[in-house]
């Protein structure tokens, strides 16, 4: 009894030091994963509202070009000065080809100095309209026709977003417009009534939807009272028109709209989540010209508003749920690592007095280490929801508790992703070990070279260092430019992978090197190949084609190309899982002499626009 109680006290004073020193290393672990996890949600939110803002302005220079166009056309000026029908007829065929050329007014109109429409080209799909005189309306009590006809030469009116209304009545259903208007002088100086573009913000707003990206939390256009110009919900929007105040961003956050409207543009938490926001100052970017000169016109806004304080916020809100999405694996993993260490370094203490309990514990340990040698490998599919371009799949059967064969996927940039499978030399802890190191470089080498051949020459010279027990790996690594679907290979003693397409299945032959590990120096060959939208890749080890039945017959190649050819569908888990049902089959229950691996990728294109 004191024996062994001499003996615990001896462990008790080096594992509860180790052990506080571990778990001070995790939490540190913890907060720097949680601080780089925020700053990636942070940085795309910021990216997605400066897209937004940097649409809304780009769009309405364009309408400043057009509005500056469509005045200085000596065509108005001829009408206005010797009024005729050939004059207006020539003024309609103009505006009615400039209508269909743009597709984003929805209407264009010359308004004399009474308030009376004189011409009139409604933009109705597939192809404008000129207005009958018939059905032409007085406008004079419109505010935008007060407003603009009382401007002098070289003044614009620039009319707050809104809902058209046509016979005092709100259209139905909603069309967004914002109105820019010029007064019109003949030669004489003698006003002749206005120029009004109608602006589709229909256009405006689905740009600014498409750039800010299609995402769970979508970013929102609020104008400087809150109300909503673009919001989460359809019957959150224009709010002012109906006079709901109940439907601005004060009523619904309080304390984020405080200190959104505050200053320009910030980043802030709340309960609610991640709010991220910037201003806009959509007369800005319209009163000047591309390098940012002055246009040399003074802007007059419908609500009065100088032009420094017409203004409107881009918003976006993260829920705090999204916002930490991702830490729970994370704090799953990086506890049940710490757990393992504690539980590894306890076993190796306490081993000279427990041998047999040890062993027991050891195997108990080793359970644990096949979770943790799983969550190593991608297991969360689908891998990339977010991305249409391309749908993965990969499953790794060890022959043991833990093994040496591995897959892995990651992106290299927005547009490449790496993804590739592996072997090593050997089974259990030691090809374990081997997989762990060799996946650690392999990602960290595809990240920071970014080609395949360059990738399996770097971590080839680490691995062939103090390689005493000369264990290999053999690598099939491929990038795939997910814009244009090429795929660069490169072979390091590798099965050769097979490619799924409109010809059929059909095993591809890229130049084999070296396995990885045993010799340094040694060079690569990428090969090239380009994948059309619903081609697929599919890699493997040597235990699928090597694995044996009861009377040591190989499954090989020829099983697994006439496997794929009998797919059920393209569908990448379902073709894996297949082949491996297909594997297990042929063994007839044989035991699993090597690792099984799979993976599959399949090609969906770009997405169109």
């Amino acid at each position: 009894m004191a024996k062994q109680r001499s003996t615990l006290q001896r462990m008790m004073r080096v594992f509860l030091p180790a052990s506080l020193l571990i778990c001070f290393c995790a939490f540190f672990i913890h907060q720097a994963e949680v601080k780089r996890q925020h700053a990636e949600h942070a940085s795309r939110e910021q990216e997605a509202v400066r897209a937004g803002t940097v649409a809304i302005n780009r769009m309405l220079q364009v309408v400043g070009r057009d509005l500056l166009y469509i005045a200085g056309r000596h065509q108005i000026q001829q009408l206005v000065d010797s009024p005729s029908e050939e004059a207006m007829e020539n003024l309609a065929t103009q505006w009615a080809r400039f209508s269909q050329a743009n597709q984003v007014y929805n209407k264009i109109r010359w308004i004399d100095e009474t308030g009376m429409e004189r011409l009139r080209i409604d933009y109705a799909e597939p192809e404008p309209l000129v207005v009958p005189r018939a059905k032409l309306q007085n406008k004079g009590d419109r505010y935008f026709f007060t407003r603009t006809n009382k401007l002098q030469e070289n003044e614009i009116f620039v009319s707050p977003l809104d809902l058209n209304v046509d016979n005092n009545q709100i259209e139905v259903p909603h069309h967004p417009n914002i109105r820019f208007g010029m007064p019109v002088f003949d030669s004489n100086g003698k006003r002749r009534g206005i120029i009004l573009l109608n602006y589709s913000a229909r256009d405006l707003l689905k740009r600014f939807e498409q750039e800010t990206g299609e995402r769970s939390n979508p970013t929102w256009l609020v104008n400087q009272d809150g109300y909503w110009l673009k919001g989460a919900s359809n019957d959150d929007e224009y709010g002012f028109m109906f006079k709901r105040v109940d439907l601005t961003m004060g009523q619904r956050h309080a304390e984020a709209w405080k200190r959104i409207v505050a200053s320009e543009k910030g980043q802030f938490e709340t309960p609610e989540g991640l709010w991220t926001y910037a201003t806009v100052y959509p007369l800005h970017e319209w009163q000047n010209t591309s390098n940012g000169k002055s246009r040399g016109f003074s802007i007059v806004t419908g609500n009065q508003a100088q032009t420094d304080e017409y203004a409107w916020k881009s918003v976006s809100l993260l829920p705090m749920a999204d916002y930490d999405a991702g830490l729970l694996t994370f704090r799953l993993m990086l506890g049940g690592g710490t757990l393992l260490l504690l539980v590894l370094f306890f076993a190796v203490t306490w081993r000279l007095s427990y041998v047999a309990q040890a062993r027991e514990r050891i195997q108990s340990e080793l359970n644990v280490a096949t979770d943790i040698q799983a969550s190593l490998l991608p297991r969360l599919f689908p891998a990339f929801p977010e991305r249409p371009e391309f749908d993965i799949y990969a499953l790794m059967e060890p022959a043991k508790e833990v093994g040496g064969d591995f897959y892995d996927f990651f992106f290299i940039d927005d547009t490449h992703l790496c993804f590739l499978v592996a072997d090593v030399s050997d089974k259990g802890v030691p090809a374990a070990l081997y997989m762990m190191v060799a996946k650690t470089l392999l990602k960290s080498e595809g990240q920071r070279l970014g080609e395949p051949e360059q990738m399996l020459a770097s971590v080839n010279n680490t691995l062939a260092t103090d390689n005493d027990r000369c264990m290999f790996v053999t690598v099939l690594c491929a990038i795939l430019n997910t814009r244009t679907g090429e795929v660069r290979i490169a072979n390091a003693g590798h099965n050769p992978p097979l490619l799924i397409d409109s010809q059929g299945v059909r095993y591809l032959q890229p130049k084999a090197g070296i396995v990885l590990g045993p010799m340094a120096d040694v060079s690569y060959e990428a090969e090239k190949l380009v994948l059309q939208p619903g081609d697929t890749l599919f890699l493997y080890t040597d235990g699928v084609t090597e694995a044996k039945n009861r009377e040591d017959d190989l499954y090989g190649e020829e099983r697994l190309l006439q496997a794929l050819r009998q797919r059920p569908d393209d569908d990448v888990a379902r073709m894996i899982h297949y082949v491996s049902a297909e594997v297990t089959k042929f063994a007839a229950g044989a035991p699993q002499s090597d690792d099984v691996t799979m993976l599959a990728i399949t090609y969906q294109g770009t997405p169109a626009e």
